[in-house]
This record gives structure tokens, sequence and C-alpha cells, in this order.
């Protein structure tokens, strides 16, 4: 089992951090320590604590911001029930993207665009987490 530290806290029994969840920080880890710092292999505890770091990089960020969107959106809505559902809330916050990319460059708005693509990442990794799986991935 990894143990989850953020800072000195452990998060281990913290509800946002399901098995799934941890799963994916574990790839994302692995992937961070591979690609952003040049290590190529994944030490035996989780670097959460460079991931949620702001300044960083633009990358760890944007990722920091997409575990945020996770969360604030457990606490809202209560997990994807079905494929069918996971499907209609990512397309939803694609066409929100869509709405942005095509209009014209110069007119964009660029943090509502980010805010957009940030929450498309977050359904796309819940629905990864929450719907691919033997109880809801076949509903």
């Amino acid at each position: 089992m990894l143990n989850v530290l953020v800072g000195s806290q452990d998060c281990s029994g913290c509800p946002f951090m399901r098995r799934d969840s941890i799963r994916i920080l574990e790839k994302v880890c692995h992937l961070r320590d591979r690609f952003v710092t040049g290590h190529t292999e994944r030490p035996d505890w989780c670097p959460l604590p460079v991931l949620v770091s702001t300044g960083t990089s633009d990358l760890l960020d944007t990722m920091n911001a997409v575990m945020a969107e996770i969360r604030s959106s457990r606490e809202k809505w209560p997990a994807m029930h079905s494929a069918h559902e996971g499907y209609a809330i990512i397309l939803e916050e694609l066409d929100e993207l869509w709405q942005h990319v095509k209009t014209n460059q110069k007119h964009r708005n660029l943090p509502e665009m980010k805010k957009e693509a940030i929450q498309l990442a977050a359904m796309a990794i819940s629905f990864a987490a929450e719907v691919c799986n033997e109880e809801r991935g076949r509903r």
C-alpha cells in the first residue's frame, strides 16, 4: 500500500484517496519522475508534495489544478454510475471546451479555456477511476 503524504500529513485514510486514486497517483508520480525530473526509477514513496507544489512548472501546476478539480467534483457530486453517464459528463465538458477553441484566437478567453480543459481532464480521470471496473463498467 502506498503511503500518500502531503507535507507531513498522511492522506491514506482520506475519503478522496480511494484505491483507484492511489493507483492513478502512482502512475502520475512515475511519469513525473521519468519525464519532469529525468529520473528513471520511481522512488518507494509517491512524491506528492512535489506534485502539489506551486510555481515549479506549468505541467505540475496544471496537474495540481486537475487534482483540485477532482476533489471539488467529488464533494459536489456522487461517483459516476455507469459508462453512459460518465461519457455524457465528459462530452458536456468537451463541448464547453470546444466553444472556447472555435472562438477566434485573438478573442479567446484563455483562463476560461484552461479551466474547461482542466475540468475535462478531471472528468476523464474520474471516469477511469470510477467506471472502468467490473462493478460499474458493465452497466
